[in-house]
């Protein structure tokens, strides 16, 4: 009589919580899945409510209700979890995941109103001399990313500026201040047709004086891979197609020359993006480009920003990094390399 008092309690319990999640540490709790993002594991827990577990900690996660897992439009089943590897069934299909690189899984019945974020941050980096020499730089820029279920829109705007004036000596004159300013606008589309890969297409349009280009416009179309994304660290490869048209500011001696006013030419382009946090959330950022010309084997083109950012508080957080540029055959009159080391502050939201 106990046995069968014990079985039905136990079918019960079940079917009201619809689903046990079961940590490392032997622990049991029922309840029904939120969701799954980036190091974590939303767990809505009968009598306790809503518990934020990471995903190093949990062993197993049994569940009633289909999910919906990013890149697959059909309502999919958690089967079960070996070793830190989920399986699900989808249409018919079994397909296998490591835990920790799952991100955006949430219950079907609501995930039309779950993927959906928004965030961004601003930067300001500026510096001031005066004496001998009068100048200053200034960089502003603003990165917003919306996502929506399997879309992902990335908007970026950059501005920097440099001037540059002598001090006269008593006597002379005045010399007019140089300035150098470079301008940057960027949307890309990121959608993800299975829970690690997406297409991308993008667009970017940019001005730049010190490399003598007045104006710049890029479409690309291509591919990538999210390795994996979890609070600690980050890793993504793209392989991508770009058309670029570049329009150059030339001097009367550039014309007379025969140097082109503007060039049109599509390359291949593959790009990584790293990030690493270290403990009091010191964080190591990597991103780098490199592009190869299709028609000229020696145009190529390659840019890196390495840098390290660490909390101030209330969003904002120090930033130092290096922004390393190099293109193999420039302009005439144009330098090969540019490298820059900035120290500034960034907000995030």
């Amino acid at each position: 009589m106990k046995l069968i008092v014990g079985l039905a309690a136990g079918v019960l319990a079940m079917s009201a919580s619809a689903g046990q999640i079961e940590l490392k540490n032997g622990d049991k709790i029922g309840g029904t899945l939120k969701s799954v993002s980036k190091g974590q594991v939303v767990w809505s827990a009968d009598k306790v409510g809503e518990l934020t577990l990471n995903k190093a900690d949990v062993g197993n996660i049994n569940l009633s209700e289909p999910v919906r897992l990013r890149g697959i439009e059909e309502p999919c089943l958690w089967l079960e979890m070996i070793d830190d590897v989920a399986r699900f069934e989808c249409n018919a299909e079994q397909r296998e995941y490591s835990l920790l690189t799952l991100k955006d899984v949430v219950p079907f019945a609501n995930h039309a109103d779950s993927l959906h974020s928004y965030g961004g941050k601003l930067t300001v980096v500026g510096s001031e001399k005066s004496g001998n020499v009068n100048s200053s730089n200034w960089l502003v820029g603003a990165e917003v990313q919306l996502r929506h279920e399997d879309f992902r829109h990335d908007f970026e705007l950059r501005y920097t500026g440099e001037s540059l004036e002598a001090e006269p000596l008593e006597g002379e004159e005045a010399v007019d201040a140089s300035v150098v300013e470079y301008y940057k606008g960027f949307y890309g589309l990121n959608w993800f047709f299975l829970p690690r890969w997406y297409l991308l297409g993008d667009l970017t349009a940019e001005k730049d004086d010190a490399k003598q280009i007045s104006e710049r416009y890029v479409a690309g179309i291509g591919s990538g891979f999210q390795w994996w994304e979890r609070e600690q660290s980050a890793l993504k490869l793209e392989l991508s197609v770009l058309n670029t048209k570049e329009y150059y500011d030339l001097i009367a001696a550039d014309i007379l020359l025969g140097n082109e006013s503007k060039q049109d030419f599509s390359s291949g382009r593959f790009a990584l993006d790293f990030r690493y946090s270290f403990p009091r959330d010191i964080t190591l950022f990597h991103r780098s480009n490199f592009a190869q010309n299709l028609d000229e084997s020696d145009d190529w083109r390659t840019h890196a920003e390495t840098g390290l950012s660490a909390p101030l508080g209330l969003g904002v957080s120090a930033h130092l990094n290096v922004d390393y540029d190099y293109h193999n055959d420039p302009q005439e009159g144009v330098r090969r390399e540019d490298m820059t080391y900035r120290v500034g502050v960034v907000y995030k939201w």
